[in-house]
């Protein structure tokens, strides 16, 4: 019965990204905010198809993913559903292969069925089905390669072989991926010793690297003729060092907001390693989706769980921990109580975690590059999760409880709460602003009236409850020319079949130099995705401190 059940749940789950994509057949990307580079992807593949050559991949670009696409285009023709069911399919391999990692680490099926299940519910992979992106054929190697090193241990030829050249593969389809070739070799290498001992060890991890990364090596090469300069995979080292590396970086890609300051890169960390350090603190809580960066997929989770708290805690305190820091949580408390043992067989699978993310704590980072490790994170605390649904389900006395919770929080659905979600303007999303330091309020968001008509706040993709709601901005407007009657700044909010509510805050409305609260009354008819958008006319400059939800 309950295998039954586990095994529908899964079907469901994995079906609800499938109907997504069918629903959307004319957009690029059915969450907006994940489109990033979809459209430069699906032109490349295009081109491919068309020429039938490699020429059209530029030296920014790895060849793995375009290849694929293309394939799917060569076949399916110039089709953006078509490129988004060959990722769902991947989606679906991974919910497989996540279930055999965690049978193979744990040894009982009932963990494989609780890591297909959190596989498959993952909003974070669900949402990259829908946009044509290599994060989850990332995540789709990784777990490949983390499978095949449990049979290379044995120190097999041909197991090696193949272990390297699909790290290679790997690597050629997202750059990021190299660091896990030495964790893979180091691996292999480590398991030999304990079994024999002997020299086959470094035979075996030579094998792995050297079938890694001459691929890899060849590709550079090739690139490297085009271009008549060195290209290694890409040429994207240089920028995201620089983009997650200067005065005005904030440890996700935020070069739109502020550009790009001097020095940067290594100049930077070499000029002011205490703030280079600040900054890896801040890309760890971003590639664990902690902070919100402007990749979002929406978690109607959070919503879910701030009416079942009836509104006692405020939704910047939920989304947190639904967009990742839970999943960290237990990835933590999982790995610290398991056992030497385990330790010594499976230290790869954190290893190939933590050299994933090392990456993006020296350049940038964004929970859109976790995605690949997380069928991975899922698959370890399937573990104590399995146990801990093993003890209540054992007794009455435990799991009649939980179900009478859980059955009054779904009555609480029905009802509205006064639900709060607060926003601080300088960390939000935005186009050529600046942040600065307010006597009064500590950083907030600054827009110059120079730079004319812009997004100064944005936030992309945030499912939010329905129900009627007042949006409060914070601002202060500076003294300027601009006419009484004259905008200076205008809200709205959408949702991506329409707009919800719009205020335009005029001059005459904000007095020169006064912090004022200007409230916009808005309703949504039911749970959906909303963005929020708040422009600058450029008739005056306009400080924000906050924006405050509440229903």
């Amino acid at each position: 019965m309950i295998r039954a059940f586990a095994a529908l749940l899964v079907v469901a789950l994995a079906a609800l990204p499938l109907r997504a994509i069918v629903a959307h057949p004319t957009s690029l990307s059915v969450v907006p905010s994940l489109q990033v580079d979809a459209a430069a992807y699906d032109a490349i593949a295009a081109e491919i198809v068309q020429t039938r050559s490699l020429a059209p991949i530029p030296p920014l670009q790895p060849p793995g993913f375009v290849l694929m696409v293309a394939a799917v285009y060569a076949v399916a023709g110039h089709s953006w559903v078509a490129a988004k069911v060959f990722l769902w399919l991947v989606f679906c391999a991974c919910i497989l292969m996540s279930a055999q990692l965690a049978w193979r680490l744990y040894g009982e099926e009932r963990h494989a069925w609780i890591a297909a299940v959190l596989t498959a519910s993952a909003p974070a992979l669900r949402g990259y089905t829908g946009t044509i992106q290599y994060e989850l054929i990332a995540a789709a190697w990784l777990l490949a390669l983390l499978n095949l090193a449990s049979r290379a241990r044995v120190g097999a030829v041909g197991a090696c072989v193949a272990l390297g050249a699909m790290a290679a593969a790997a690597t050629l389809t997202r750059e990021v991926l190299l660091a896990t070739v030495p964790v893979l070799a180091t691996y292999v290498a480590h398991q030999q010793w304990q079994t024999h001992r002997s020299q086959r060890a470094l035979a075996c991890a030579l094998l792995v690297l050297s079938s890694a990364l001459l691929p890899v090596a060849g590709w550079a090469m090739l690139q490297s003729g085009r271009s008549d300069r060195i290209v290694m995979i890409s040429d994207k080292g240089p920028l995201v060092m620089a983009f997650g590396n200067n005065p005005l970086a904030n440890g996700t890609f935020n070069a739109p907001l502020v550009g790009v300051g001097t020095p940067a890169g290594l100049a930077f960390m070499g000029a002011q390693p205490t703030r280079a350090v600040e900054l890896m603190g801040r890309k760890f809580l971003y590639f664990w989706g902690v902070l919100r960066d402007g990749w979002n997929v929406p978690r109607p989770s959070g919503v879910w769980l701030a009416r079942a708290a009836g509104g006692t805690v405020p939704l910047e305190a939920i989304l947190p921990l639904v967009r990742g820091g839970g999943w960290l949580v237990a990835l933590v408390i999982t790995l610290i109580t398991w056992p030497r043992a385990r330790w010594r067989r499976w230290w790869v699978l954190p290893g190939t975690i933590a050299a994933v993310a090392s990456v993006h704590l020296l350049t940038v980072s964004s929970h859109r590059f976790a995605v690949p490790v997380l069928p991975v994170t899922l698959a370890i605390i399937a573990g104590p999760l399995a146990r801990a649904a093993t003890w209540l389900l054992t007794s009455r006395r435990r799991w009649a409880p939980c179900v009478c919770g859980l059955a009054a929080m779904v009555a609480m659905q029905r009802a509205e709460w006064p639900v709060r979600y607060s926003l601080d303007a300088a960390h939000m999303d935005g186009l050529n602003a600046a942040n600065a330091v307010d006597p009064e309020f500590g950083l907030v968001r600054v827009a110059d009236a120079a730079r004319g008509r812009r997004a100064a706040l944005l936030l992309s993709d945030e499912a939010l409850p329905h129900g009627r709601f007042d949006v409060v901005l914070r601002l202060r407007a500076a003294a300027g020319a601009a006419a009484r009657d004259d905008g200076i700044v205008i809200a709205r909010l959408e949702t991506a079949t329409q707009r919800l509510c719009e205020l335009t805050v005029t001059r005459g409305q904000a007095p020169p130099g006064q912090w004022i609260d200007v409230t916009m009354p808005c309703t949504l008819h039911q749970d959906d995705s909303v963005t929020i958008v708040v422009d600058t006319t450029g008739a005056v400059d306009v400080a924000f401190q906050s924006v405050q939800l509440r229903w």
